[in-house]
Formats: structure tokens, C-alpha cells, sequence
């Protein structure tokens, strides 16, 4: 091995600090924002306090080309999410058509949108509903519904200080729950059983199961949103869960709740055979019990038709078990 004479490893050490200094440099000058990066922040900012939208898209489309305003990028994609935001506001003063409005903020979310931006997905989710209902098109309650869930996927990737309180999430949950009991058609998503819904909202997840009328055999749509809650907790290890069969109003208390009784064993069964553990699934049939509770949960019930109603009660909750 050669050996280097001190003052010439020295000598080496300095050459090679010196170089490294420079790259550092260089390297903190390339991340600091260049002036016209900078020029066109102050565009976007007096554009954002003018609310003038289309000035501040000159602004943005700047930022998000210029070579080096890289740092500045997600600040101004959040901030044209937020004048659109506004933008919407003003739209719904005017008595803009609410197909206008979900037009326009839908292509702003895919635009500038991030996970966590919950708020411009509930008013959509909102603009769904109003939709959904102004024509009684009960075929678009699916999108309503998913809508909703969307929201509270959001919700899970924000920090917990920017969270609506739990009385909101339970209103949405709600609103998600109540679409997808109602729709006529699968709903495609994974339903507020999911672990990462569970995990801001709810500890007993109501579950829109279809049955044949009077009977505990599920209907074609209620065999495939069993299929997926399956799947679900497949995915997530088969936890320990209590299935609790709930009725309508309509009949006795002892026929309801032994027809409920009947249903969570046709929902356990269903699981099992499917490769569910049995030890992990007890069962509970409550009939029409807790209809009047759960009836004061519902978002806007009075405007609801009966059959409708009903239908949001029938259903199979999942309590988890530790």
C-alpha cells in the first residue's frame, strides 16, 4: 500500500473540502427559489386577495414551469384550491346550477387537489346529494354515497388538528351510510368497515345488507356487499366481531327480533363459509329495539320517504371486538 506523506494528505483533505463546500453551496443556491419564482408568488398572492381567478392561473401555470420554483409548487396548488373554494361561494350566491359548481370544484380537485383536502370534497359530496334528490334519481345515490366515503378517506389523511369535530364526521359517516342503504346498485367502495374510516369515525359500523322480503336470505346486491365486507376483513385478519341483526318498525317486537336473530346467523354463516373462524363471530338479533334511536341519527329524515327509511334500518352492525 502506498503511504501519502502527511503534509500531502493534508494538502488532499483541503482540496477535497474546499470542493465540497462549493457543491454545498451550489446545491443551497439551486433549492432557494430564483427571483421570477419569487416575482411570480407576489402575482399569485395579489391575484388571490383580488379574487381574480384567472390571473392567478397565470400565476400558478408560472410556478409549476419555472425552473427552480419547485418549493413554491405545493403552496400555490393549495392556494388556487382554496380561490377556487371561494370561486364556488360566489357562484352559489349568484344561483349558479349546482352542475356548474360540482363541474368546476371536481376539476379543481383533480388540478390542485391533495389527499387530505376534505373540505372541497364535502361540499361536492354535498353537490352530489342536492343533485341526487332535486331529480329523485335514486340511481345516483351510489355517487352520492361514495361521495361521502371520499370525504372520510380525506378526513384520515389530515393531521388530527385540522379534523372536523366528531359530531361532523358522524354526520357524514351518516351521509355515506344512509346513500348506500338506499342505492339501488352496489356502491363501490369499502364501506365504513374499512379499517382506516373505522379508525376516525366508529366503533359499530352499520352495514346495508339486503334481504328477500320477510326472509333471511340476502337479495343478489345484498350477497355482493357481503362479499365485500368479507374481503375487507379477510384483509385485515379476520378480527373478533358481534353481528347485530336490526329490523323496520313494521310487525311485532317478537317476530322482528326473531327474524333479526336469523339474519346475523345467515350474515355468520355467510362468513364462515368463506373461511371466517366461527370462534371469532358471535351474534345479537335486536329486532326493531333500537329503530328509534338509530331513527334520530339519520340526515334529514323528514324529507326521506318511508320505504326509504326503512330500508336505512334494516340492516347488520358490526360491533369490534378487542
Amino acid at each position: 500500500m502506498q503511504i501519502v506523506p502527511t503534509a500531502r494528505r493534508l494538502a488532499a483533505r483541503a482540496a477535497l473540502a474546499g470542493c465540497l463546500a462549493g457543491a454545498v453551496s451550489h446545491w443551497a443556491a439551486a433549492q432557494a427559489p430564483p427571483e421570477a419564482c419569487h416575482a411570480a408568488w407576489k402575482d399569485l398572492e395579489a391575484a388571490a386577495r383580488a379574487r381574480d381567478l384567472e390571473a392567478a392561473k397565470d400565476a400558478n401555470r408560472k410556478l409549476q414551469t419555472g425552473r427552480g420554483c419547485n418549493p413554491l409548487r405545493l403552496d400555490a396548488k393549495s392556494a388556487m384550491l382554496d380561490l377556487h373554494r371561494q370561486d364556488d361561494r360566489r357562484l352559489e350566491k349568484a344561483g349558479a346550477a349546482p352542475a356548474q359548481r360540482l363541474a368546476t370544484l371536481k376539476a379543481a380537485l383533480v388540478q390542485y387537489g391533495r389527499k387530505d383536502d376534505w373540505e372541497v370534497r364535502l361540499t361536492i359530496a354535498g353537490l352530489e346529494q342536492q343533485l341526487a334528490d332535486a331529480g329523485g334519481n335514486s340511481g345516483a345515490f351510489a355517487d352520492v354515497s361514495v361521495a361521502y366515503y371520499d370525504v372520510l378517506k380525506a378526513v384520515e389523511e389530515a393531521p388530527p388538528s385540522r379534523r372536523p369535530p366528531p359530531a361532523e364526521l358522524e354526520r357524514i359517516g351518516m351521509l355515506a351510510y344512509q346513500y348506500q342503504a338506499r342505492s339501488p346498485t352496489l356502491v363501490k367502495t369499502r364501506g365504513l368497515y374499512s379499517r382506516e374510516v373505522r379508525q376516525i369515525f366508529v366503533a359499530r359500523t352499520p352495514v346495508p345488507l339486503q334481504f328477500l322480503y320477510d326472509q333471511d336470505k340476502l337479495t343478489e346486491l345484498g350477497e355482493a356487499e357481503a362479499e365485500r365486507m368479507a374481503k375487507v376483513l379477510k384483509e385485515e385478519n379476520n378480527p373478533r366481531i358481534h353481528l347485530v341483526g336490526h329490523t323496520d318498525p313494521k310487525g311485532s317486537h317478537a317476530y322482528n327480533k326473531d327474524l333479526s336473530l336469523r339474519r346475523a346467523e345467515a350474515v355468520r354463516k355467510f362468513l364462515t363459509d368463506r373461511g371466517y373462524p366461527p370462534q371469532q363471530i358471535t351474534i345479537e338479533g335486536r329486532g326493531k329495539d333500537d329503530a328509534e334511536i338509530f331513527m334520530r341519527k339519520i340526515v334529514d329524515a323528514d324529507r326521506i320517504p318511508e320505504p326509504d327509511i326503512h330500508q336505512i334500518l334494516r340492516r347488520v352492525e358490526i360491533v369490534w371486538k378487542k
